[in-house]
Order: C-alpha cells, then sequence, then structure tokens
C-alpha cells in the first residue's frame, strides 16, 4: 500500500497482482490527475482508478515496458469520492519513486509534476503542468518562403485563436538549412506568443530513402542545444511525410533508428512521426504504431496522419481517428485541405470528430500554396490574416473563415503560458543565491515574497505544480 509520499519504494507483482493507493472515499475535489512515476518497468502495466461503488476501474491507463511514468486524469463528476488507486504489471518488481495527487487547487505540499516537457499518456497529450493539450492551429510554410518572415504571421494565428502552429523548416537537403540561431528565434517568437510549436523537417517528404530521413535526424542532432530547455513549449516532428510507397515495414524500421538516434542525443522532447504514404496510409498507424512507440526509451510520440483526398475522403475519417485511438495510441491531424489534387476533402468531419475525441490538428495552410492548389491558403494577406474563401473544381469554401471559427469554438491556451512568474528581482535571488531554503529535499522549496515555489531540474513550480519559469 502507498502513502500520499512515496520515496523508493519497491513493489512486487505476479500475475497481474496489483499494489496501490487505498483513498477509502477521499475527497479529491481539489486536485485534478493522479501521476505515479517509477524506474524502468521490465513489463508492461497499468494503472487503474476506482471511485466508491466500483467493482470495475473507471479509468485504466496502460503502460509499456520501458516506460517510467503513467498518468491519468480524474473523473470530474465522480472525484469527490476516490477509492483507490491501483497499480499493476504483468509480472517482476517496479520500483516507484514517486505517487501523488496534483493540479486543481490543493495546495499544500503536493509534489510538482516533475521536470518533463510535453508528454504522451495514452491518448493524451499532456503538457509540463500534466494537463491534456488538444492543439488547435495551421501550418506555416517557412521552408520555401524564408524571405517572407515568420513574426507577423504568428502573432495573427495567435490573435485569431490559433493555441499552436506547425512550421516546415529545411535541414539543407531540398530545402535551405535553418541555422541555430535562426531556429532560436522561431522558438522564441512561439513562446512570447504563446503559442505551442510543432517544428517539421520538410526534405524528405514523400522519399522512400532511409538517407533522406536520416538527414533529417541529424539536424535534430545537431541543434540538440538548441532545442533542450524547450521541450515545455515545442514538439519535434522528424519528417515531412516521409514515405511514399505505403510500404509500412521499412516505414517501422527506418522511424525506429530515428527515434533511437534522436534520444542518443539526448534530446527528450516529444516526437511526432507522419503516417506513411506522404502521410496518408492512416492504418499504419494503429497497425504498426506501436512497433515504433516500443522502440522509444522514452514512451513520448504522438503519431500524425494527413487528410486529404485520400485519408481525409468522405465516409473514411471517423475510422481512420478512431482506429488510432482504439490502439491507446496518441494522435494529432497535421495536415488537412477542404479540397485536394487527390480528391474532396470531408473537412467538417476532420474539426467534428477531432472535437469528439480531442485530437489536435493543423489546417494546410495559412499562405503560399502554389502549384495549382492556392486554393489551400487560409488567408488573402498573410501578414493580416484575412481570411480567403476558396473555389476549385466547381466547390467553393470559406476556408479562412472556417478554420478561425474552429478556433473559437474549442481552442485553448497551453496551461504553460496560463500563470504570472514571480517578480523579476524574486527570481534573480533564486537564481544567483539560493536563500530562504526551505528543505534539501528531491524539491527544493524556497520561501519568495511569502510564498513557496519548488525548483527543480532548473525549472521554477509553485506548490500546485504549475511551471513558472525555467531559471537560467
Amino acid at each position: 500500500m502507498w502513502s500520499t509520499s512515496v520515496s523508493g519504494s519497491t513493489i512486487t507483482f505476479s500475475s497481474w497482482g496489483g499494489a496501490g493507493w487505498w483513498l477509502d472515499g477521499k475527497n479529491c475535489s481539489d486536485y485534478n490527475s493522479v501521476v505515479v512515476h517509477f524506474q524502468s518497468a521490465a513489463q508492461p502495466g497499468n494503472m487503474q482508478i476506482y471511485y466508491t461503488g466500483d467493482t470495475d476501474p473507471d479509468t485504466k491507463i496502460e503502460f509499456g515496458s520501458g516506460a517510467t511514468q503513467v498518468s491519468a486524469n480524474l473523473n470530474a463528476s465522480r472525484k469527490y469520492s476516490v477509492e483507490k488507486i491501483v497499480l499493476s504489471c504483468e509480472s517482476g518488481s517496479l520500483t516507484v519513486t514517486s505517487a501523488y495527487l496534483t493540479g486543481g487547487g490543493g495546495g499544500g505540499d503536493t509534489p510538482i509534476v516533475g521536470d518533463h516537457g510535453f508528454v504522451v499518456s495514452g491518448k493524451q497529450l499532456l503538457d509540463a503542468k500534466n494537463h491534456p493539450f488538444v492543439m488547435r492551429g495551421t501550418n506555416l510554410a517557412y521552408a520555401w518562403y524564408i524571405g517572407k518572415g515568420y513574426e507577423q504571421q504568428i502573432a495573427q494565428m495567435r490573435s485569431r485563436g490559433a493555441n499552436a502552429v506547425r512550421i516546415a523548416i529545411g535541414t539543407g537537403g531540398q530545402y535551405s538549412k535553418i541555422p541555430a540561431q535562426l531556429l532560436a528565434s522561431i522558438i522564441q517568437c512561439c513562446e512570447s506568443n504563446k503559442m505551442v510549436l510543432v517544428i517539421e523537417a520538410h526534405d524528405a517528404t514523400g522519399s522512400d530513402d532511409v538517407n533522406a530521413l536520416n538527414k533529417c535526424v541529424s539536424y535534430w542532432t545537431e541543434m540538440a542545444s538548441t532545442l533542450k530547455g524547450h521541450e515545455h513549449t515545442t514538439i519535434i516532428n522528424i519528417a515531412n511525410e516521409w514515405g511514399g510507397k505505403w510500404n509500412t515495414t521499412a516505414w517501422v524500421n527506418a522511424y525506429k533508428n530515428a527515434v533511437s538516434t534522436i534520444r542518443k542525443a539526448g534530446l527528450k522532447h516529444c516526437l511526432m512521426v507522419d503516417a506513411d504514404g506522404w502521410g496518408q496510409h492512416a492504418g499504419s498507424i494503429p497497425n504498426s504504431g506501436w512497433d515504433i512507440f516500443n522502440a522509444d526509451p522514452d514512451k513520448n510520440i504522438i503519431f500524425s496522419i494527413h487528410m486529404y483526398g485520400s485519408a481525409g475522403k468522405p465516409g473514411t475519417v471517423e475510422s481512420n481517428i478512431t482506429n488510432v485511438l482504439n490502439q491507446n495510441l496518441c494522435l494529432c491531424i497535421g495536415e488537412f485541405g477542404w479540397y485536394h489534387s487527390d480528391g474532396d476533402v470531408d473537412e467538417d468531419a476532420i474539426i467534428s470528430t477531432c472535437k469528439t475525441n480531442n485530437v489536435g490538428w493543423f489546417s494546410w495552410s495559412w499562405w503560399g500554396n502554389g502549384g495549382g492548389v492556392g486554393y489551400l491558403d487560409m488567408v488573402t494577406d498573410q501578414y493580416n490574416g484575412t481570411p480567403a474563401t476558396q473555389s476549385t473544381k466547381g466547390q467553393t469554401c470559406n476556408w479562412g473563415q472556417k478554420i478561425y471559427n474552429a478556433w473559437a469554438a474549442d481552442s485553448q491556451l497551453c496551461s504553460v503560458y496560463t500563470d504570472v512568474p514571480p517578480t523579476p528581482s524574486a527570481l534573480d535571488e533564486i537564481t544567483d543565491s539560493p536563500i530562504n531554503q526551505l528543505t534539501d529535499s528531491p524539491f527544493n522549496k524556497y520561501l519568495i515574497n511569502g510564498k513557496i515555489y519548488l525548483l527543480r531540474a532548473g525549472m521554477l513550480y509553485d506548490m500546485y505544480g504549475n511551471a513558472i519559469q525555467r531559471m537560467r
């Protein structure tokens, strides 16, 4: 049995026997979620949440071998009476290092979530405060429009309601290589506008050449020092639409190696992997996504389908999305249009199905489409964001306004941006000379202006687990 504070406890399981946290009907209304950290799991397992009167768990979250944490949201309508939280694995031992409730207004000594950035927990993408985050944005084709800038465009997206942006960059293959200083500026611009950034390498689009994918991977490892420290605001989309032939075996093998290389470079970011077949072979993810996911020692991958005339055609959208979610994999629609050269797209079904299932999406695209597909531009002027109404093949769509309306309907600011940090003078005191230290525990506590803050792995948190500011 766990207590509310676990440190180095070894819990041994056999034949799916479980041990856990018996709360005896505890009122957990002040909290949003439960988090358990443990040493790398030798076997798959799960966490189950029971409320008073339950004979079967209300919530069951699975984790794979090699996982180091599991978390779940509490049922908002039932968290006033949590009976027990059970952790179970197939066999062997599991060393739990922390187990706690977090979020909400619980206060007290509730431990912080941790020093992670975005993490995948089953079908959910969780931010650095362990809150679910659902991306609502569009794509910015920066790789081939470098001279057009990005600052005004990102500001316009944010002012119109987007909470994230997916930006195409070049890595020195098909497109000019974005240097470290420029990459850092793009990240900073997104953070200044309170936007989550999905940064993607566009050079290997449609390629089946493993070397093209590996060149994208080499770019990310080269930029590791620039990317580190932004795990809470930035997701790395390894390569745009690598794999054109609908060859799932080749797709799996190439990405298993790509993920391993990126992790060996010390990058802890959530990684995004596009589906096989120009991003439209939707079945590659539910059929083989777990092979890639389990090859990641951090178990932190979100998959992406690009929905055009194949994956996004009428009658297929719902199944393409739910087939992935039914495998307990995390999904985003990295691109979708309202029409494309390969056929009609059911953009309304994409937007509504994603809303129902809390799946993130990015429309394609803000501005600058050529090659006869200019009808995919959301705006008539990339700098002021005037929404565009587009027509092709006898069809018309108020494309820009439709996306703006969808953002207005359910786009929520990522919670890493929702708190006001302490005064700069107080932060300087902590950074330069930690005074008023209250404890020497793993969660070092400091008293600043009468309030307690926690410092861990270079991040300052308040006592509710909210990340306040990364320290220099």
